[in-house]
Protein backbone atom coordinates (compact mmCIF):
# COMPACT_ATOMS: atom_id res chain seq x y z
CA UNK A 1 0.00 0.00 0.00
CA UNK A 2 1.46 3.21 -0.91
CA UNK A 3 1.31 6.74 0.77
CA UNK A 4 -0.94 9.02 -0.16
CA UNK A 5 0.91 12.11 -2.10
CA UNK A 6 0.11 15.89 -1.08
CA UNK A 7 -2.35 16.05 -4.33
CA UNK A 8 -4.06 12.97 -3.17
CA UNK A 9 -4.65 13.78 0.22
CA UNK A 10 -6.06 17.96 -0.67
CA UNK A 11 -8.42 15.72 -2.83
CA UNK A 12 -9.51 13.58 -0.62
CA UNK A 13 -9.85 16.47 1.89
CA UNK A 14 -11.86 18.25 -0.46
CA UNK A 15 -14.05 15.44 -0.72
CA UNK A 16 -14.61 15.16 3.09
CA UNK A 17 -15.28 18.90 4.06
CA UNK A 18 -17.95 19.07 0.47
CA UNK A 19 -19.98 16.24 2.26
CA UNK A 20 -19.87 17.56 5.57
CA UNK A 21 -21.12 21.13 3.87
CA UNK A 22 -23.49 18.83 1.95
CA UNK A 23 -25.17 16.42 5.42
CA UNK A 24 -25.44 20.37 6.95
CA UNK A 25 -27.58 22.24 4.33
CA UNK A 26 -30.79 21.99 5.72
CA UNK A 27 -29.57 22.81 9.11
CA UNK A 28 -28.00 25.90 7.94
CA UNK A 29 -30.95 26.85 6.02
CA UNK A 30 -33.61 25.81 8.60
CA UNK A 31 -31.92 25.55 11.66
CA UNK A 32 -34.22 22.37 12.23
CA UNK A 33 -33.82 18.52 11.89
CA UNK A 34 -34.59 17.46 8.63
CA UNK A 35 -37.01 14.69 7.94
CA UNK A 36 -39.87 13.08 10.16
CA UNK A 37 -37.18 10.48 11.81
CA UNK A 38 -35.10 12.77 14.07
CA UNK A 39 -38.09 14.06 16.04
CA UNK A 40 -38.89 10.61 16.74
CA UNK A 41 -35.37 9.70 17.29
CA UNK A 42 -35.44 12.75 19.55
CA UNK A 43 -38.50 11.95 21.28
CA UNK A 44 -36.79 9.10 23.31
CA UNK A 45 -33.81 11.07 24.03
CA UNK A 46 -35.52 13.74 25.93
CA UNK A 47 -37.73 10.97 27.71
CA UNK A 48 -34.95 9.40 28.66
CA UNK A 49 -32.99 12.47 29.77
CA UNK A 50 -35.91 13.47 31.78
CA UNK A 51 -36.22 10.08 33.64
CA UNK A 52 -33.01 9.65 34.36
CA UNK A 53 -32.92 6.06 33.34
CA UNK A 54 -32.51 3.91 30.28
CA UNK A 55 -35.83 3.23 28.14
CA UNK A 56 -36.28 0.66 25.00
CA UNK A 57 -35.79 2.03 21.73
CA UNK A 58 -36.93 1.04 18.50
CA UNK A 59 -33.68 0.03 17.31
CA UNK A 60 -30.34 -0.42 18.89
CA UNK A 61 -29.60 1.61 22.17
CA UNK A 62 -25.92 2.72 20.93
CA UNK A 63 -27.41 6.01 19.04
CA UNK A 64 -29.38 7.16 21.71
CA UNK A 65 -26.85 6.46 24.75
CA UNK A 66 -24.54 8.64 21.92
CA UNK A 67 -27.17 11.88 21.65
CA UNK A 68 -28.08 11.62 25.25
CA UNK A 69 -24.29 11.90 26.07
CA UNK A 70 -23.92 14.54 24.03
CA UNK A 71 -26.78 16.52 25.29
CA UNK A 72 -25.42 16.69 28.83
CA UNK A 73 -21.84 17.36 27.76
CA UNK A 74 -22.52 20.09 25.49
CA UNK A 75 -25.67 21.12 27.63
CA UNK A 76 -27.70 22.23 25.15
CA UNK A 77 -31.49 21.36 23.69
CA UNK A 78 -31.93 17.85 22.36
CA UNK A 79 -33.28 19.54 18.94
CA UNK A 80 -29.46 21.30 18.45
CA UNK A 81 -28.04 18.30 18.46
CA UNK A 82 -30.11 16.35 16.17
CA UNK A 83 -30.04 19.36 14.01
CA UNK A 84 -26.07 19.88 13.61
CA UNK A 85 -24.36 17.07 15.06
CA UNK A 86 -25.98 13.83 13.64
CA UNK A 87 -25.78 14.99 10.41
CA UNK A 88 -22.14 14.39 10.69
CA UNK A 89 -21.84 10.78 11.66
CA UNK A 90 -21.68 9.74 8.06
CA UNK A 91 -18.79 11.90 7.22
CA UNK A 92 -16.94 8.81 8.70
CA UNK A 93 -18.25 6.67 5.42
CA UNK A 94 -16.36 9.21 3.13
CA UNK A 95 -13.45 8.12 4.25
CA UNK A 96 -13.99 4.17 4.88
CA UNK A 97 -15.19 3.32 1.85
CA UNK A 98 -11.97 5.36 0.20
CA UNK A 99 -9.48 2.99 2.06
CA UNK A 100 -11.45 0.27 1.79
CA UNK A 101 -11.04 0.70 -1.96
CA UNK A 102 -7.65 1.36 -1.54
CA UNK A 103 -7.17 -1.83 0.09
CA UNK A 104 -9.02 -4.32 -1.92
CA UNK A 105 -7.85 -2.28 -5.54
CA UNK A 106 -4.84 -0.76 -4.42
CA UNK A 107 -5.56 1.95 -6.44
CA UNK A 108 -5.86 5.84 -4.93
CA UNK A 109 -7.40 6.87 -8.13
CA UNK A 110 -10.42 4.79 -7.58
CA UNK A 111 -10.76 5.53 -4.16
CA UNK A 112 -10.89 9.25 -4.77
CA UNK A 113 -13.90 8.47 -7.14
CA UNK A 114 -15.42 6.36 -4.44
CA UNK A 115 -14.81 9.18 -1.99
CA UNK A 116 -16.54 11.91 -4.32
CA UNK A 117 -19.53 9.76 -5.00
CA UNK A 118 -19.81 8.77 -0.61
CA UNK A 119 -19.34 12.76 -0.44
CA UNK A 120 -22.42 13.35 -3.04
CA UNK A 121 -24.54 10.36 -4.00
CA UNK A 122 -28.26 11.84 -2.90
CA UNK A 123 -29.64 8.45 -1.06
CA UNK A 124 -26.09 8.53 0.92
CA UNK A 125 -26.45 12.06 1.98
CA UNK A 126 -30.59 11.89 2.80
CA UNK A 127 -31.08 9.01 4.33
CA UNK A 128 -27.86 9.20 6.46
CA UNK A 129 -27.98 13.08 7.14
CA UNK A 130 -31.18 12.49 8.56
CA UNK A 131 -30.88 11.96 12.14
CA UNK A 132 -31.69 8.20 12.93
CA UNK A 133 -29.81 5.03 14.13
CA UNK A 134 -29.17 4.07 10.21
CA UNK A 135 -26.96 6.26 9.81
CA UNK A 136 -24.55 5.24 13.07
CA UNK A 137 -24.79 1.68 11.74
CA UNK A 138 -23.92 2.36 8.24
CA UNK A 139 -20.86 3.97 9.50
CA UNK A 140 -20.11 1.43 11.85
CA UNK A 141 -20.75 -1.35 8.97
CA UNK A 142 -18.54 0.64 6.65
CA UNK A 143 -15.08 0.41 8.82
CA UNK A 144 -16.41 -2.82 9.67
CA UNK A 145 -15.94 -3.68 5.66
CA UNK A 146 -12.63 -2.00 5.87
CA UNK A 147 -11.11 -3.95 8.99
CA UNK A 148 -12.19 -6.94 7.46
CA UNK A 149 -10.86 -6.18 3.66
CA UNK A 150 -7.11 -5.96 5.50
CA UNK A 151 -7.65 -9.01 7.24
CA UNK A 152 -8.92 -10.93 3.93
CA UNK A 153 -5.37 -10.11 2.68
CA UNK A 154 -3.26 -11.23 5.27
CA UNK A 155 -4.79 -12.99 8.37
CA UNK A 156 -4.45 -10.61 10.47
CA UNK A 157 -5.93 -10.95 14.39
CA UNK A 158 -6.07 -7.10 15.18
CA UNK A 159 -7.74 -6.27 12.27
CA UNK A 160 -10.21 -9.18 12.89
CA UNK A 161 -10.50 -7.59 16.45
CA UNK A 162 -11.65 -4.46 14.77
CA UNK A 163 -14.10 -6.10 12.84
CA UNK A 164 -15.63 -7.76 15.50
CA UNK A 165 -15.73 -4.78 17.29
CA UNK A 166 -17.66 -2.45 14.13
CA UNK A 167 -19.81 -5.67 13.51
CA UNK A 168 -20.87 -5.66 17.62
CA UNK A 169 -21.24 -1.88 17.28
CA UNK A 170 -23.20 -2.49 14.04
CA UNK A 171 -25.61 -4.73 16.14
CA UNK A 172 -26.14 -2.40 18.58
CA UNK A 173 -27.05 0.68 16.48
CA UNK A 174 -29.18 -0.60 13.96
CA UNK A 175 -31.17 -3.99 13.32
CA UNK A 176 -31.74 -3.66 9.61
CA UNK A 177 -28.06 -2.72 8.72
CA UNK A 178 -26.58 -5.46 10.78
CA UNK A 179 -29.45 -8.25 9.26
CA UNK A 180 -27.88 -7.05 5.91
CA UNK A 181 -24.47 -7.64 6.97
CA UNK A 182 -25.41 -10.81 8.33
CA UNK A 183 -26.75 -12.18 5.25
CA UNK A 184 -23.23 -10.68 3.75
CA UNK A 185 -21.36 -12.25 5.72
CA UNK A 186 -23.07 -15.77 4.68
CA UNK A 187 -22.66 -14.82 0.77
CA UNK A 188 -19.36 -13.40 1.27
CA UNK A 189 -18.60 -16.77 3.38
CA UNK A 190 -20.18 -19.05 0.38
CA UNK A 191 -18.14 -17.30 -2.42
CA UNK A 192 -14.96 -17.45 -0.53
CA UNK A 193 -15.47 -21.34 -0.13
CA UNK A 194 -16.66 -21.81 -3.33
CA UNK A 195 -13.25 -20.09 -4.41
CA UNK A 196 -11.33 -22.59 -2.27
CA UNK A 197 -9.84 -19.45 -0.38
CA UNK A 198 -10.58 -17.59 3.21
CA UNK A 199 -8.86 -19.41 5.08
CA UNK A 200 -9.15 -18.65 8.72
CA UNK A 201 -11.12 -15.27 7.92
CA UNK A 202 -14.06 -17.29 6.75
CA UNK A 203 -14.24 -19.83 9.51
CA UNK A 204 -13.27 -16.67 11.74
CA UNK A 205 -16.84 -15.00 9.75
CA UNK A 206 -18.84 -18.02 10.17
CA UNK A 207 -18.00 -18.30 13.70
CA UNK A 208 -18.60 -14.11 14.98
CA UNK A 209 -22.23 -14.36 12.69
CA UNK A 210 -23.32 -17.32 14.16
CA UNK A 211 -22.92 -16.13 17.63
CA UNK A 212 -23.89 -12.50 16.87
CA UNK A 213 -27.31 -14.05 15.38
CA UNK A 214 -28.27 -15.59 18.96
CA UNK A 215 -26.86 -12.70 20.37
CA UNK A 216 -28.76 -9.94 18.15
CA UNK A 217 -32.02 -12.10 19.00
CA UNK A 218 -31.72 -11.62 22.47
CA UNK A 219 -30.72 -7.63 21.95
CA UNK A 220 -34.06 -7.33 19.81
CA UNK A 221 -35.68 -9.46 22.53
CA UNK A 222 -34.50 -7.64 25.47
CA UNK A 223 -33.56 -4.19 24.94
CA UNK A 224 -36.04 -3.37 21.79
CA UNK A 225 -39.98 -2.79 21.83
CA UNK A 226 -42.13 -5.46 21.04
CA UNK A 227 -43.34 -4.01 18.12
CA UNK A 228 -40.11 -3.23 16.47
CA UNK A 229 -39.71 -7.07 15.77
CA UNK A 230 -42.99 -7.37 15.67
CA UNK A 231 -43.18 -5.99 12.07
CA UNK A 232 -41.11 -8.95 11.06
CA UNK A 233 -44.11 -11.34 12.15
CA UNK A 234 -46.45 -9.31 10.06
CA UNK A 235 -44.30 -9.51 7.00
CA UNK A 236 -45.04 -13.08 7.50
CA UNK A 237 -48.51 -12.81 8.41
CA UNK A 238 -49.26 -10.32 5.34
CA UNK A 239 -47.26 -12.60 2.88
CA UNK A 240 -47.95 -16.18 4.25
CA UNK A 241 -44.72 -18.80 4.76
CA UNK A 242 -45.35 -20.64 0.69
CA UNK A 243 -44.80 -16.64 -0.89
CA UNK A 244 -42.17 -16.02 1.10
CA UNK A 245 -40.31 -19.52 0.75
CA UNK A 246 -40.70 -18.48 -2.90
CA UNK A 247 -38.91 -15.10 -2.75
CA UNK A 248 -36.54 -16.88 -0.30
CA UNK A 249 -35.58 -19.81 -3.08
CA UNK A 250 -35.39 -16.72 -6.06
CA UNK A 251 -33.20 -15.05 -3.39
CA UNK A 252 -30.82 -17.86 -3.54
CA UNK A 253 -30.72 -18.46 -6.68
CA UNK A 254 -29.84 -14.66 -7.70
CA UNK A 255 -26.74 -15.27 -5.11
CA UNK A 256 -25.73 -18.43 -6.41
CA UNK A 257 -26.03 -17.93 -9.90
CA UNK A 258 -23.84 -13.99 -9.46
CA UNK A 259 -20.60 -15.88 -6.93
CA UNK A 260 -20.90 -18.68 -9.62
CA UNK A 261 -20.38 -16.11 -12.60
CA UNK A 262 -17.92 -14.43 -10.94
CA UNK A 263 -15.72 -17.74 -10.17
CA UNK A 264 -16.03 -18.85 -13.36
CA UNK A 265 -15.31 -15.21 -15.54
CA UNK A 266 -11.42 -15.28 -16.65
CA UNK A 267 -9.74 -11.80 -16.28
CA UNK A 268 -8.11 -13.46 -19.64
CA UNK A 269 -11.40 -13.75 -22.09
CA UNK A 270 -11.87 -9.67 -20.96
CA UNK A 271 -8.77 -8.65 -22.30
CA UNK A 272 -9.03 -10.31 -25.60
CA UNK A 273 -12.20 -7.87 -26.20
CA UNK A 274 -11.20 -4.23 -24.83
CA UNK A 275 -14.64 -3.40 -25.20
CA UNK A 276 -15.79 -6.06 -23.79
CA UNK A 277 -16.40 -5.05 -19.99
CA UNK A 278 -18.18 -1.21 -21.29
CA UNK A 279 -20.29 -3.77 -23.95
CA UNK A 280 -21.67 -6.17 -21.29
CA UNK A 281 -21.96 -2.79 -18.58
CA UNK A 282 -24.37 -1.25 -21.05
CA UNK A 283 -26.69 -4.12 -21.39
CA UNK A 284 -26.49 -4.83 -17.63
CA UNK A 285 -27.61 -1.06 -17.05
CA UNK A 286 -30.45 -1.40 -19.72
CA UNK A 287 -31.45 -4.56 -18.24
CA UNK A 288 -31.34 -3.13 -14.74
CA UNK A 289 -33.22 0.16 -15.76
CA UNK A 290 -35.83 -2.33 -17.36
CA UNK A 291 -36.52 -4.50 -14.57
CA UNK A 292 -36.43 -1.32 -12.56
CA UNK A 293 -39.24 1.06 -14.64
CA UNK A 294 -41.65 -1.91 -15.03
CA UNK A 295 -41.38 -4.24 -11.55
CA UNK A 296 -41.24 -1.31 -9.26
CA UNK A 297 -45.02 0.46 -10.77
CA UNK A 298 -45.71 -3.43 -11.10
CA UNK A 299 -45.34 -4.70 -7.28
CA UNK A 300 -46.32 -1.42 -5.75
CA UNK A 301 -49.39 -0.63 -3.88
CA UNK A 302 -48.54 3.17 -4.35
CA UNK A 303 -48.99 4.18 -7.79
CA UNK A 304 -45.42 5.75 -9.26
CA UNK A 305 -45.12 6.93 -12.41
CA UNK A 306 -42.90 6.59 -14.94
CA UNK A 307 -41.51 10.03 -15.14
CA UNK A 308 -41.05 9.80 -11.01
CA UNK A 309 -39.08 6.66 -11.70
CA UNK A 310 -36.80 8.31 -14.11
CA UNK A 311 -36.04 11.38 -11.82
CA UNK A 312 -34.51 9.37 -9.23
CA UNK A 313 -33.31 6.39 -10.87
CA UNK A 314 -31.42 7.97 -13.54
CA UNK A 315 -28.92 9.77 -11.69
CA UNK A 316 -27.88 6.46 -9.10
CA UNK A 317 -28.11 4.14 -12.60
CA UNK A 318 -25.91 6.11 -14.53
CA UNK A 319 -23.54 7.70 -11.93
CA UNK A 320 -23.40 4.54 -10.09
CA UNK A 321 -24.63 1.21 -11.18
CA UNK A 322 -23.46 1.48 -14.76
CA UNK A 323 -19.45 2.50 -14.00
CA UNK A 324 -20.12 0.11 -10.93
CA UNK A 325 -20.97 -3.40 -13.84
CA UNK A 326 -17.47 -2.08 -15.81
CA UNK A 327 -15.39 -1.87 -12.55
CA UNK A 328 -16.91 -5.35 -11.50
CA UNK A 329 -16.34 -6.91 -14.97
CA UNK A 330 -13.19 -4.98 -15.34
CA UNK A 331 -9.74 -7.55 -16.11
CA UNK A 332 -8.43 -6.22 -13.13
CA UNK A 333 -11.36 -6.86 -10.65
CA UNK A 334 -11.03 -10.39 -11.52
CA UNK A 335 -7.28 -11.69 -11.30
CA UNK A 336 -7.45 -12.23 -7.66
CA UNK A 337 -10.24 -13.74 -5.41
CA UNK A 338 -10.43 -10.60 -3.13
CA UNK A 339 -11.84 -7.67 -6.00
CA UNK A 340 -13.79 -10.57 -7.55
CA UNK A 341 -15.86 -11.35 -4.43
CA UNK A 342 -15.52 -9.29 -1.26
CA UNK A 343 -17.73 -5.90 -2.70
CA UNK A 344 -19.62 -8.20 -4.54
CA UNK A 345 -20.76 -10.40 -1.41
CA UNK A 346 -21.94 -7.28 0.44
CA UNK A 347 -24.17 -5.61 -2.73
CA UNK A 348 -25.51 -8.94 -3.22
CA UNK A 349 -26.83 -8.58 0.26
CA UNK A 350 -29.19 -6.41 0.16
CA UNK A 351 -30.16 -6.63 -3.49
CA UNK A 352 -31.49 -10.53 -1.71
CA UNK A 353 -33.03 -8.92 0.78
CA UNK A 354 -35.34 -6.83 -1.65
CA UNK A 355 -36.17 -10.05 -4.12
CA UNK A 356 -37.18 -12.17 -0.87
CA UNK A 357 -39.89 -9.21 -0.50
CA UNK A 358 -40.59 -9.09 -3.72
CA UNK A 359 -44.19 -10.93 -3.28
CA UNK A 360 -44.66 -9.58 -0.30
CA UNK A 361 -46.82 -6.22 0.03
CA UNK A 362 -43.58 -4.75 2.38
CA UNK A 363 -41.80 -4.29 -0.97
CA UNK A 364 -41.82 -0.52 -0.36
CA UNK A 365 -39.27 -0.66 2.70
CA UNK A 366 -36.11 -1.90 0.38
CA UNK A 367 -35.62 1.83 0.49
CA UNK A 368 -33.76 1.41 2.72
CA UNK A 369 -32.24 -1.46 1.10
CA UNK A 370 -30.13 1.25 -0.52
CA UNK A 371 -27.79 3.12 1.19
CA UNK A 372 -25.83 -0.10 1.96
CA UNK A 373 -25.68 -1.22 -1.34
CA UNK A 374 -24.49 1.73 -2.69
CA UNK A 375 -21.92 1.82 0.22
CA UNK A 376 -20.84 -1.86 -0.90
CA UNK A 377 -20.98 -1.07 -5.04
CA UNK A 378 -18.74 1.99 -4.62
CA UNK A 379 -15.60 0.37 -5.15
CA UNK A 380 -16.23 -1.17 -8.18
CA UNK A 381 -18.13 2.28 -9.56
CA UNK A 382 -14.70 3.78 -8.55
CA UNK A 383 -12.71 1.09 -10.30
CA UNK A 384 -15.04 1.84 -13.36
CA UNK A 385 -14.78 5.34 -13.33
CA UNK A 386 -11.06 4.39 -13.20
CA UNK A 387 -11.02 2.47 -16.43
CA UNK A 388 -13.43 4.84 -18.65
CA UNK A 389 -11.26 8.13 -17.97
CA UNK A 390 -7.99 6.12 -18.60
CA UNK A 391 -9.41 5.33 -21.94
CA UNK A 392 -10.53 8.87 -22.95
CA UNK A 393 -8.23 10.58 -25.07
CA UNK A 394 -6.66 13.66 -23.25
CA UNK A 395 -8.95 16.28 -25.45
CA UNK A 396 -12.03 14.34 -23.73
CA UNK A 397 -10.84 14.36 -20.28
CA UNK A 398 -12.04 18.67 -19.95
CA UNK A 399 -15.46 17.23 -21.20
CA UNK A 400 -15.41 14.12 -18.51
CA UNK A 401 -14.29 16.47 -15.82
CA UNK A 402 -17.39 19.45 -16.62
CA UNK A 403 -19.51 16.24 -16.77
CA UNK A 404 -18.68 14.94 -13.27
CA UNK A 405 -19.18 18.60 -11.82
CA UNK A 406 -22.45 18.42 -13.03
CA UNK A 407 -22.92 15.20 -11.63
CA UNK A 408 -22.38 16.33 -8.19
CA UNK A 409 -24.67 18.91 -8.77
CA UNK A 410 -27.47 16.48 -9.69
CA UNK A 411 -26.79 14.32 -6.52
CA UNK A 412 -26.75 17.22 -4.51
CA UNK A 413 -29.94 18.59 -5.48
CA UNK A 414 -31.42 14.66 -5.97
CA UNK A 415 -30.34 14.32 -1.80
CA UNK A 416 -32.99 16.79 -1.25
CA UNK A 417 -36.15 16.79 -3.61
CA UNK A 418 -38.85 18.88 -3.79
CA UNK A 419 -42.50 17.00 -2.79
CA UNK A 420 -43.31 17.07 -5.86
CA UNK A 421 -40.76 14.59 -6.76
CA UNK A 422 -41.31 12.23 -3.68
CA UNK A 423 -45.04 11.58 -3.73
CA UNK A 424 -45.58 14.82 -1.75
CA UNK A 425 -44.00 13.88 0.75
CA UNK A 426 -43.26 17.19 2.56
CA UNK A 427 -39.68 16.50 4.55
CA UNK A 428 -38.46 19.67 5.79
CA UNK A 429 -39.61 21.58 8.74
CA UNK A 430 -40.11 25.51 9.05
CA UNK A 431 -40.23 27.72 12.11
CA UNK A 432 -43.58 28.42 12.22
CA UNK A 433 -44.49 24.58 11.94
CA UNK A 434 -42.98 24.26 15.46
CA UNK A 435 -43.97 27.07 17.16
CA UNK A 436 -47.78 25.71 16.73
CA UNK A 437 -45.88 22.46 18.27
CA UNK A 438 -44.50 24.70 20.64
CA UNK A 439 -47.36 26.79 21.30
CA UNK A 440 -49.31 23.50 22.08
CA UNK A 441 -46.95 22.40 24.61
CA UNK A 442 -47.80 25.15 26.70
CA UNK A 443 -51.39 26.23 26.06
CA UNK A 444 -53.48 22.97 25.40
CA UNK A 445 -54.76 20.73 28.29
CA UNK A 446 -53.08 17.45 29.31
CA UNK A 447 -56.31 15.74 29.02
CA UNK A 448 -57.15 15.50 25.14
CA UNK A 449 -55.51 13.75 22.18
CA UNK A 450 -54.03 15.78 19.28
CA UNK A 451 -54.83 14.55 15.90
CA UNK A 452 -52.45 15.72 13.01
CA UNK A 453 -50.29 13.53 10.54
CA UNK A 454 -46.81 11.51 10.77
CA UNK A 455 -45.43 14.76 9.63
CA UNK A 456 -46.47 17.23 11.97
CA UNK A 457 -47.37 14.71 14.55
CA UNK A 458 -44.01 13.32 15.44
CA UNK A 459 -42.82 16.70 16.20
CA UNK A 460 -46.16 17.21 18.09
CA UNK A 461 -45.91 14.18 20.18
CA UNK A 462 -42.13 15.65 21.24
CA UNK A 463 -43.07 18.77 22.80
CA UNK A 464 -46.07 18.12 24.04
CA UNK A 465 -45.28 14.30 25.57
CA UNK A 466 -48.90 13.36 24.12
CA UNK A 467 -50.66 10.95 22.44
CA UNK A 468 -50.86 12.42 18.76
CA UNK A 469 -52.66 10.32 15.73
CA UNK A 470 -50.32 10.05 13.08
CA UNK A 471 -52.60 10.30 9.89
CA UNK A 472 -53.95 6.69 9.39
CA UNK A 473 -56.68 4.79 9.61
CA UNK A 474 -57.62 5.93 13.17
CA UNK A 475 -57.17 9.49 12.71
CA UNK A 476 -59.82 11.98 11.26
CA UNK A 477 -57.00 13.99 9.30
CA UNK A 478 -56.39 10.80 7.48
CA UNK A 479 -59.69 9.25 6.88
CA UNK A 480 -60.73 12.28 5.10
CA UNK A 481 -57.57 12.86 3.07
CA UNK A 482 -58.17 9.14 1.77
CA UNK A 483 -61.96 9.61 1.38
CA UNK A 484 -61.67 13.01 0.00
CA UNK A 485 -64.91 14.11 2.46
CA UNK A 486 -65.42 15.97 5.39
CA UNK A 487 -66.93 13.82 8.01
CA UNK A 488 -67.93 14.77 11.48
CA UNK A 489 -64.21 15.27 14.18
CA UNK A 490 -63.93 12.08 16.36
CA UNK A 491 -64.94 12.05 19.94
CA UNK A 492 -61.19 11.23 20.72
CA UNK A 493 -60.27 13.62 19.23
CA UNK A 494 -59.44 16.74 21.29
CA UNK A 495 -57.12 19.09 19.17
CA UNK A 496 -56.44 19.30 15.32
CA UNK A 497 -53.13 20.51 14.60
CA UNK A 498 -53.02 21.56 10.67
CA UNK A 499 -49.84 22.56 8.36
CA UNK A 500 -50.30 23.91 4.98
CA UNK A 501 -48.43 20.84 4.15
CA UNK A 502 -51.18 19.04 4.41
CA UNK A 503 -53.72 20.80 1.98
CA UNK A 504 -50.17 21.65 -0.71
CA UNK A 505 -48.93 17.80 -0.28
CA UNK A 506 -50.60 15.16 1.40
CA UNK A 507 -51.03 13.91 4.72
CA UNK A 508 -48.51 11.47 5.56
CA UNK A 509 -49.45 8.54 7.14
CA UNK A 510 -49.16 4.64 6.52
CA UNK A 511 -46.06 3.74 4.41
CA UNK A 512 -48.29 1.10 2.89
CA UNK A 513 -50.77 3.24 1.38
CA UNK A 514 -50.90 6.33 -1.33
CA UNK A 515 -50.81 9.25 0.69
CA UNK A 516 -53.10 12.32 -0.61
CA UNK A 517 -53.71 15.90 0.55
CA UNK A 518 -56.64 16.96 2.50
CA UNK A 519 -59.43 18.19 0.45
CA UNK A 520 -60.63 22.05 0.49
CA UNK A 521 -63.69 21.42 2.40
CA UNK A 522 -61.91 20.19 5.56
CA UNK A 523 -60.37 23.57 6.50
CA UNK A 524 -63.69 25.26 5.55
CA UNK A 525 -65.37 22.72 8.11
CA UNK A 526 -62.91 23.22 11.12
CA UNK A 527 -63.25 27.43 10.38
CA UNK A 528 -67.51 27.45 10.31
CA UNK A 529 -67.78 24.48 12.55
CA UNK A 530 -69.94 26.25 15.59
CA UNK A 531 -68.12 23.25 17.73
CA UNK A 532 -64.62 24.09 16.62
CA UNK A 533 -62.70 26.76 17.95
CA UNK A 534 -59.74 27.97 16.61
CA UNK A 535 -56.74 28.60 19.16
CA UNK A 536 -53.65 28.83 17.21
CA UNK A 537 -53.46 30.45 13.33
CA UNK A 538 -50.17 31.36 11.51
CA UNK A 539 -49.78 31.13 7.55
CA UNK A 540 -47.83 27.35 7.59
CA UNK A 541 -49.85 26.18 10.63
CA UNK A 542 -53.00 25.68 12.77
CA UNK A 543 -54.59 24.69 15.61
CA UNK A 544 -57.94 23.81 16.59
CA UNK A 545 -59.86 22.39 19.34
CA UNK A 546 -62.85 19.93 19.70
CA UNK A 547 -65.54 21.21 22.23
CA UNK A 548 -67.23 17.84 22.17
CA UNK A 549 -64.04 16.03 22.80
CA UNK A 550 -64.12 13.27 25.54
CA UNK A 551 -61.08 13.71 27.90
CA UNK A 552 -57.95 10.39 27.53
CA UNK A 553 -57.47 10.56 31.18
CA UNK A 554 -53.52 10.56 31.94
CA UNK A 555 -51.17 8.91 31.98
CA UNK A 556 -51.49 9.14 28.20
CA UNK A 557 -51.04 5.77 26.55
CA UNK A 558 -47.76 6.86 24.40
CA UNK A 559 -45.70 7.85 27.65
CA UNK A 560 -46.71 4.91 29.04
CA UNK A 561 -45.78 2.84 26.45
CA UNK A 562 -42.62 4.22 26.15
CA UNK A 563 -41.60 3.65 29.74
CA UNK A 564 -41.50 0.21 29.88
Amino acid sequence: MSVLGRREKALLALCCLSGVLCRELPAVRFGLPYSFDPWEAATHVRIAAELGRFVKTPQGPLFYCLMLSAKHLLSVDVVVVFTYLTPLFSFACILSVFCTTKRVFGSEVAGLYVAALAAFAGILVHQTSIAVPESLGLVQASMALLALSVAIRRWSPRAFSLFTLFWLFTLLSHHLTFSLMLLGAWIFCAGALYHGAGGKVVRAVLALSAVTAAVGLLVWLLLIPEYTYGFLWLVLQYTGVFRLAISALLSATFAALALLLMKHLRPEDLERYKAAPLLASLVLFLMFSSIMMVAVPAVSRIPISADLLIFHLTPTVLLVVFPATIGLLSPSSLKEWVPKLFPLSWSLSPICAAIALVLSPWLVVSYRFSTLLLISALPYAGVGYQRLMAGLKPKYRVVAAVYLAYAVLAMVYLAYPPPEQILGYNEAYFPPEIHSCAWAMARCSPSYSFDSDHRLGVALRYYTKRWVWLGNETSWLGVVSQKGDVIPLYQEIGYVVMSESMTKYVVLGSILRYDKPLPPEALDFLNSNSVVLRLYDSREAQVFFNSRAAPVGEPLPYLRGLET
